[in-house]
């Protein structure tokens, strides 16, 4: 069941781009000298300390549509985080990369003008934005993107296995550099997908890589590899390719690193409050050439319990927050917006609250053996109440349904969707049954079918605090199992055990 409090539109993308007819960026609606910029940049041009907005922009800049509006500059948003653990909040606020996604979910160019691809998706072709700059004001182009390539994904010091979005089948992909901002990526089978890879990404394991700035933290380039080596070890880490790519290279624990995004971190994702400030270089602006972001500074506090962000966004010190909203709270957040002054918007949420059970699990080859029926699954999923849950803990507002794609995406699948939603114990009984799981203790759970009389139990692991909707739903689907004989527990797993 979808259960995020957002505002905006988050899915699955669509389709559309993945051919030779690629979308193109819409037409800039004036002339360069029209530009305009945030009033903390127009003081640092005029003060000599910045060149002018149409010097920092590209030739031709990435025209990013507004959902509603136009905005107006501001200075500051504040919002809330839960520590290092935490870093996709701020991330997923500065990676949209390559292409990004219109609100119909159509794949649209963002920091690449363009687009091609070949008959069956092998062969890759980008177009760079021409004058695009990192945020030193250093030229961004095609010779980052080789550098990296031939430095960094495919030195071993750095990754002893490239990353998997960089691979079809068991080989990495050949890079060719067609001019300064042309890039072709050629794959030995079709990639279908790997433009949907391309829409996010940081550190050392996506290409967009400041080469003049990382080659001081490479082995091979470095004035002095004695010092870097001895740079690394007093950081903890055992290699200085472990330093490039675990801390030298990520946004949030370098604030040095030069970055394409449209925030900058101004400090550590380590420190308490984590402050991110506009980027004078982005190379987005809107329909009415503003150039982009709209706000100077972001501000994440630090916090660990629930309570606590509550009472934070009653008390009007949070600004906009989807992230750790919690539907436990809802009331709560209703009852303040007079006196918080802002406003509760409900929003659609690719997130789902779902069990997804581990089908490889290598802990028990009974446990694999169970999961892998599908008998076992249908049954589990018919003894799940999902319209108690959705009354009792998302004050109705969620959406019972299988985990899958929304109504919103071309992917969208309503037999699929709605495939064995529907609570039906005697259905669920019957189908363990069937399954081979008739034996039952003295308390009614069932057995393992292999005559050890042992029961069948599993641990539900999830970041779900105790007392939150997501917590409290966990439990009740352990009720409604045992309900049909199974057991299960619910164990709470710490964030940065995940997130790593």
């Amino acid at each position: 069941m979808g259960t995020d409090i957002i505002t905006g539109l988050t899915g699955n993308p669509a389709a559309g781009g993945l051919t030779e007819n690629h979308p193109e960026r819409p037409a800039s609606l004036a002339s360069p000298q029209a530009y305009k910029e945030a009033p903390m940049l127009a003081a640092l041009v005029q003060q000599g300390r910045l060149p002018p907005v149409e010097e920092r922009l590209p030739t031709t800049p990435c025209v990013i549509p507004v959902l509603h509006q136009t905005g107006k500059y501001d200075s500051v948003m504040n919002r809330a985080f839960k520590g290092l653990s935490d870093r996709w909040g701020p991330t997923k606020m500065i990676n949209h990369q390559f292409v990004w996604y219109d609100k119909d979910l159509n794949l649209i160019p963002h920091l690449c003008e363009s687009w091609n691809v070949n008959a069956d998706a092998s062969e890759w072709t980008f177009y760079l934005r021409a004058g695009t700059h990192w945020s030193d004001g250093v030229a961004f182009t095609a010779d980052d993107i080789v550098w990296w390539y031939h430095n960094v994904l495919t030195d071993p010091r750095i990754f002893s296995v490239p990353p998997s979005q960089w691979m079809a089948g068991d080989q990495v992909m050949t890079i060719e550099q067609k001019g300064q901002y042309t890039i072709k990526m050629k794959f030995n089978q079709p990639n279908v997908l790997f433009m949907y890879k391309l829409a996010r990404g940081s550190g050392a394991g996506f290409c967009l890589c400041p080469s003049h700035y990382m080659k001081r933290y490479h082995i091979d380039f470095t004035d002095d590899p004695a010092a870097l080596e001895a740079e690394a070890a007093a950081a903890g880490f055992a290699s200085w390719g472990e330093y490039y790519r675990g801390d030298r290279s990520e946004w949030y624990l370098n604030p040095d690193l030069p970055d394409l995004g449209p925030w900058l971190a101004k400090n550590t994702l380590y420190q308490p409050l984590f402050v991110m400030e506009r980027n004078p270089y982005f190379y987005g602006v809107d329909a009415d050439d503003n150039q982009l972001p709209y706000v100077d500074t972001i501000t994440h506090n630090l916090f660990s319990a629930d309570d606590d962000l509550t009472t934070w966004i009653k008390n009007g010190v949070i600004d906009f927050q989807a992230r750790h909203t919690n539907f436990a709270y809802y009331d709560e957040y209703k009852e303040g917006e007079a006196t918080g002054g802002y406003q509760v918007v409900l929003g659609v949420s690719a997130g789902h609250v779902a069990i997804q059970l581990n089908m490889t699990t290598l802990s028990s080859a009974r446990l694999r053996e169970f999961f892998q029926d599908l008998r076992v699954r249908r049954a589990l999923s018919l003894a799940v109440n999902r319209t108690y849950l959705n009354t009792q803990f998302y004050a109705g507002l969620a959406t019972p349904r299988q985990y899958s794609p929304l109504s919103t995406s071309p992917q969208y699948n309503a037999t699929l969707s709605g495939t064995d939603i529907a609570y039906d114990v005697a259905e669920a009984n019957a189908l363990l049954d069937d399954a081979g799981y008739t034996a039952k203790d003295g308390e009614g759970f069932r057995l393992w079918k292999d005559g050890s009389g042992e029961r069948i139990s599993f641990t539900i692991e999830g970041t779900a605090e105790p007392g939150s909707a997501d917590g409290q739903a966990a439990l009740q689907v352990i009720h409604d199992y045992a309900t049909v004989g199974i057991e299960a527990t619910y164990q709470k797993t710490d964030l940065s055990l995940i997130h790593i």
